[in-house]
Formats: structure tokens, C-alpha cells, sequence
């Protein structure tokens, strides 16, 4: 139903333009240098199809056996006038991106040079017939051919331009353009149009004023884009016509065919000119409305990036906490079998391989997490004095090698340490460094072989030295022996694991103190040195002071953890060690029995339900002030986590699983205890 409306609007429209056109003929009446129903015919085949075809062949052949000559000339014209709207549209369409013609400069050229021969078809195929009928003489061939071919060519620059851009789709979306603009437009396209050709003005009737309708085609083209640059375009062809054929304007000094001729013209001109104008304007719009969508999926994709790093972060955070949990209360329970002497050997020896697993998966976890923040950018280094020379040893003491006794198959450990070297960095991260280097080399040297450390230095430089007579390094892996997930190849018997992160962590940890390391081997089963070279801190670094023995103090112990397992091992380990124990299950409770009781200590989990542990710290704050010391016992470990635990109110912030000779340090570092009495809000 809408296709055949159409194709009635059409015919009818056809018809309509046709008979305007004919009443401007003036040499002959078939010829005239205005017409519309060229732009019409291409316009309509190009929407409409081939079933368009039949009805221009229809309407001009009507229009034309009630002009002149006879049936059959105004069959042939017919033909001709269908030919042209055939190849007109075929052209557009096959070399000028179709009905989307106006979307580039390029295929608008080609369009208004395709026009040229295009029109030519009918008016040549119509002069002839009528020419060869008798109805038009020879003698003036070349001046109704001439008319003919610029009415069919002006026409079709105008008109089928105006019609692509109202009814076919167009990437001209302009939305900026408000309706007071608008009117302000074509009021001054109407009256550039009337003082040019409706003598308006104060000068002569035919002052030669044509260039003033120009700046508001400029404007329109410019601002307005495509559809409203070909409908000011044809307002000003309309009123051009209208005063010339009145006799008004630049161009009615002459004939009126000659005038009309002249107006074609400038017609095809200002069209051929204003829209190639108002296409390199929307191909920059549309450049930028795409860079501008570009950075918006730009910034969705960073975004979304950023979200799903952060998650990836806070996955691995929560998994080491997750993982440190188990680990905290293994860890307990080895050290409460260890505290009670009625144990046998074996139940010894079960603590101290508890006790060495926990630590290797503790480390596991914190190389995990450490990879993550190296490799974000989020390593932060603590710096103060460290004393180099106690920390190599407190590394070595921490190993248990051989020298325990109870790993005799194991490789024998020589250490030559110069005192007092100093640097100044961030002792946990030096105690990485140390501790994975040994590790290292432990773990790669068999028994009977040998592990050498040494450190020493000078004003400038600390070198820390670990040499092994272990399996070596093949050269093809020596320079990749930093990279992460690099193992050596020990076969499947290998009796050490690890995820191939310690020595990334060691590089990394060096450099960002400013140092070297280097790897060497002379080859598989020769052994390898790791050597770290760091900036020497003061020589004026404060010297230890030897801490008097304190007597033991007992003191009281709020202890807040909502695991059972966990909380059950810490409490046997704290009243082992001779503490008095009172415990809480959630953050309520918690804070309860703070208000109720007088303790010197509170070891609060972060984890907890009701309300999390740094609301608990929060309100015990605010209820008890600071007459009770609080410890913060979490999972998490990262320079935020320690920050926020501050902000809340805690004292220390112990991560799992819970160094217990850490926390009887800090037991024993607290004041003399006084006697408090409750307080209650």
C-alpha cells in the first residue's frame, strides 16, 4: 500500500512539475530551461525501483501529446525522458554510492559530472523527434536542444539532491541547530533572493547582485548540512525564477529564454558548488562524532580493564587471606604441641614439620601477592637504618639446616658475615631478599654439597654473597633466571616446590633499593653464586642496646576471632604461655565484653560478623579510649590494609598466619599493668 502511494505521489508530482516547466518554454513548447521533473524521474527510479519507469513514460508522454506534435512524438519523447531516468539512476547508483551519494565529496563530483552526458540522452532523443516530425526546425536544432538539455540538467542537480536528502537515508545528523536559527536562515535566504531578483533594493532593478544569495548557501551548508543547504539552494532557484521570468534581476537583460538559460546556469552552479561544501563539513562531523565514540569505547575498555584488575587484586587478596587462615591456626597448634612437655618425640617431630610447611606455604602465598603488586606498580618500601649484618644471620637461624640435627642428609652451611654493615631500606623486603636466595640454595644443592654466605662492604656498598656446589644453571636459562616462573629443571623427584617467583621478587626487591644482582654458573651440576650489591646507609647508624631481661608479667587478653579452630588454638597458646584468655565470636560481643572487662591487650580478626573489626576497634576507641592496646590479626597485608587498620585505632597489625614469638614480643613490650575499673556506656 505505502509503495503504491508512492508511486502515485510520483506521477502525480511528475505531473505537476512537468506543466510548471512547459509554461517557461519559450522557444518551443516542449523545450524549456526550467525542469524539475528530471531530478524528479532519477530520484524516483532510485528509491522506487524499475516500477517507477512506466509511470515517467507515462506522464511524459501525456504532458507532451497535449503540448505539441502528435502521439507518436510524444511517445518518443517519452522514451527518452525514461531512458534518461534509467541511466541517471544506474549511473548514481552504481557510481556514486546510490540514494548515499551525499555522504561523500567525492561521489557528489561524480554525480554533477555524470548529470552532463546523462541529460543529454532526452533532450538530444527529443529535438530529434520532433525535429524529424516537422514540429521543430532544423534551422534552430542546436537552440532548443540547448534549452532542453539545461532545464533536464538543472533540474536534475537540484531537484534529485533535495530529495536524497529529505526522504532517503543520509549521515547528516545535525541536532545542534535550534529553531530561531533556522527561521533566521531562510529569512535571509528569502530576502538575499528578493533584493537580487524581486528588486527590493535601492539600486537599479538589474544590478548584478547574484553573489549576495551566496553567504546564506555558505551558512547553510556549513551549519545546517546537506538537507537544509539543497532546500535553501531550491527556495533560492524558486524565487530566481519567479523574479526573472517577471523580468526582475541580474539576469532578465536579455530574452527570456536567454535569462532563463543564464538562471540554469547559476542554479546548477550554487549546487554543484554548496554541496561538496556541506559534505566536507559532515564528513568532519562524522570524523569526529567516530573519534569521539572511539574514546568513549576507549575509556569503557580502560575502565572495565582497570574494574577487572582490581578484581584480579582483590581476588588474590582474599585468596591469600583465605589461605592464611588455615594457616594461622596450624601454625598455633605446632607451637601449642611444642609448649607442652609431655609430648614424645614424635609428636616433636610432627610440630617441626608442621611447622616448616606452614612456613614454605606462608611464603608461597606472599610471593603470589608480591608478584601481583610488583608487576602493578604497588610495591611501597618502608625505609629506615637496617642493620644488614644481624639480618643475614636472623635469615641463616631461620632456615633449620642441618644444623638442627634433625636433617643430616641435607648441604652444610658456612657463613662469613663482617659487622656492622647498614643500608638504608625496608627490612622485610632485605629479608626477602636474603631469605629466598638462601632458600634457593638449599633447596638446588644435595647433600654433602655446601651453601656459602657471605656479606661485606665499604662506604659505598654492601655485597651479600650466596655461593653452592649444587646442580648449577644451564646456560641457555642464566639470562632468563629472573624472569618469572623460571625453574631449573630437577626432574620429577625434585624434592623442593615453588611457583618460580623467588628470585623475580629478589631482583625486583634489589633495584627498587637501588642495588644489583647477578646470577652465575660454570654449567649444569657446578654450582651458582647470586650476588646483591646495595648502597651503604650511615656508618653513624644507631647501634643496638641490649634490652635488660624482663620478668614475666601476665597479662589479660581479649581475643576476638570468629573461626573456632583459630581462636581455640590461639587462646591454648596465650594461657599456655600464662596469660589470661577472654574470648568474643563477633564484633558485638566484642565490644561488650571491652566495656565489661579490664584488659591489657585486644587481638581483634577483621573478618568478624555483626560488624567488621575496624568498627570494633572504632567503638572500643570511643567507649575505653586508649587504655587498651589493640592488635589487628587479618589476612590482608598490603600498606592499605596497615593504613586502615591505623585509621580505625590499632596499635600493631599482626598478619596471618600469626608469628607467635611476635606476638610474645609484643605481650611483653606492653606497660606495667594497672587496675582498671569497667567502664559502661
Amino acid at each position: 500500500m505505502r509503495r503504491s502511494l508512492a508511486l502515485l505521489t510520483l506521477f502525480v508530482t511528475y505531473l505537476a512539475a512537468a506543466k510548471l516547466g512547459l509554461s517557461l518554454a519559450f522557444v518551443h513548447p516542449s523545450a524549456t530551461p526550467i525542469w524539475p521533473p528530471t531530478g524528479i524521474a532519477i530520484a524516483g527510479v532510485l528509491l522506487l525501483g524499475p516500477a517507477a519507469l512506466p509511470l515517467i513514460f507515462l506522464g511524459a508522454f501525456i504532458i507532451n501529446a497535449i503540448t505539441a506534435g502528435t502521439p507518436v512524438t510524444a511517445a518518443v519523447i517519452g522514451v527518452g525522458n525514461m531512458v534518461e531516468a534509467a541511466v541517471g539512476a544506474y549511473a548514481i547508483q552504481r557510481w556514486a554510492s546510490g540514494v548515499r551519494m551525499l555522504d561523500r565529496v567525492p561521489t557528489i563530483f561524480r554525480f554533477v559530472a555524470m548529470m552532463a552526458p546523462t541529460t543529454a540522452t532526452s533532450a538530444t532523443i527529443g529535438v530529434t523527434a520532433l525535429s524529424v516530425a516537422g514540429f521543430a526546425p532544423w534551422t534552430h536544432f542546436n537552440t532548443i536542444w540547448l534549452t532542453w538539455w539545461m532545464g533536464d540538467l538543472s533540474g536534475a542537480l537540484l531537484v534529485v539532491p533535495l530529495v536524497l536528502a529529505w526522504v532517503a537515508p543520509q549521515a547528516d545528523a545535525v541536532d545542534d541547530v535550534s529553531a530561531v536559527e533556522t527561521v533566521l536562515l531562510f529569512a535571509l535566504v528569502c530576502l538575499s533572493a528578493a533584493i537580487t531578483f524581486g528588486g527590493a533594493g535601492p539600486w537599479p532593478d538589474h544590478t548584478p547582485l547574484s553573489f549576495l544569495t551566496i553567504p546564506p548557501l555558505v551558512w547553510a551548508s556549513l551549519r545546517f548540512g546537506h538537507r537544509f543547504a539543497a532546500l535553501a539552494t531550491a527556495t533560492i532557484a524558486t524565487l530566481a525564477t519567479w523574479g526573472t521570468v517577471r523580468g526582475s534581476g541580474p539576469f532578465a537583460t536579455t530574452s527570456e529564454n536567454t535569462a532563463l538559460l543564464i538562471l540554469a546556469t547559476f542554479i546548477a552552479t550554487l549546487t554543484a558548488t554548496m554541496l561538496p561544501m556541506a559534505a566536507v563539513v559532515m564528513e568532519r562531523r562524522r570524523a569526529e562524532a567516530e573519534r569521539a565514540r572511539l574514546l568513549a569505547n576507549e575509556h569503557e575498555a580502560r575502565v572495565s580493564a582497570e574494574a577487572t584488575s582490581s578484581a584480579k587484586d582483590d581476588f588474590l587478596a582474599m585468596l591469600g587471606h583465605e589461605l592464611r587462615n588455615p594457616l594461622s591456626t596450624i601454625a598455633t597448634a605446632a607451637h601449642v604441641l611444642s609448649t607442652d612437655p609431655s609430648r614424645d618425640a614424635a609428636a616433636n617431630h610432627a610440630k617441626r614439620v608442621i611447622n616448616r610447611q606452614v612456613k614454605h606455604l606462608a611464603r608461597l602465598v606472599d610471593d603470589l601477592l608480591d608478584v601481583t603488586r610488583v608487576t602493578t606498580g604497588k610495591v611501597t618500601l618502608a625505609r629506615e637504618p637496617v642493620d644488614v649484618s644481624a639480618l643475614v644471620v636472623r635469615c641463616i637461624d631461620s632456615l633449620e639446616l642441618v644444623s638442627d640435627g634433625e636433617r643430616g642428609d641435607g648441604p652444610l652451611l658456612d657463613a662469613d658475615v663482617a659487622p656492622g654493615l647498614w643500608v638504608n631500606g625496608d627490612s622485610t623486603r632485605l629479608e626477602q631478599i636474603v631469605t629466598n636466595l638462601l632458600t634457593n640454595a638449599v633447596k638446588y644443592t644435595p647433600a654433602g654439597g655446601a651453601v656459602r654466605v657471605a656479606a661485606s662492604g665499604d662506604v659505598n656498598r654492601v655485597v651479600i654473597r650466596v655461593a653452592d656446589s649444587g646442580i648449577g644453571i644451564d646456560p641457555g636459562l642464566l639470562p632468563h633466571i629472573f624472569e618469572r616462573f623460571i625453574q631449573a629443571d630437577t626432574g620429577p623427584a625434585r624434592g623442593h616446590g615453588g611457583l618460580g617467583l623467588g628470585l623475580t621478587l629478589v631482583k625486583h626487591f634489589v633495584e627498587v633499593h637501588g642495588g644489583q644482582v647477578t646470577a652465575a654458573s660454570d654449567g649444569v651440576g657446578r654450582g651458582s653464586v647470586f650476588t646483591v650489591s646495595l648502597p651503604a646507609g650511615s656508618a653513624n647508624a644507631p647501634a643496638a642496646v641490649a634490652a635488660a631481661p624482663q620478668a614475666f608479667t601476665r597479662r589479660r587478653v581479649l581475643l576476638v576471632e570468629d573461626q573456632i579452630d583459630a581462636r581455640e588454638m590461639m587462646r591454648f597458646a596465650l594461657e599456655l604461655a600464662g596469660h589470661e584468655v577472654t574470648e568474643a565470636e563477633d564484633g558485638p560481643h566484642a565490644v561488650a565484653a571491652a566495656v565489661d572487662g579490664c584488659y591489657d591487650i585486644a587481638f581483634v580478626d577483621i573478618g568478624l560478623p555483626g560488624f567488621n573489626g575496624y568498627d570494633v576497634a572504632r567503638q572500643i576507641r570511643a567507649l575505653r579510649g586508649d587504655t587498651m592496646t589493640l592488635v589487628a590479626l587479618t589476612g590482608y597485608g598490603q600498606p592499605a590494609d596497615r593504613a586502615e587498620a591505623e585509621t580505625a585505632g590499632f596499635d600493631h597489625h599482626l598478619v596471618k598466619p600469626v608469628d607467635l614469638d611476635k606476638v610474645t614480643a609484643l605481650l611483653e613490650s606492653l606497660p606495667a599493668p594497672e587496675t582498671l575499673a569497667p567502664q559502661k556506656s
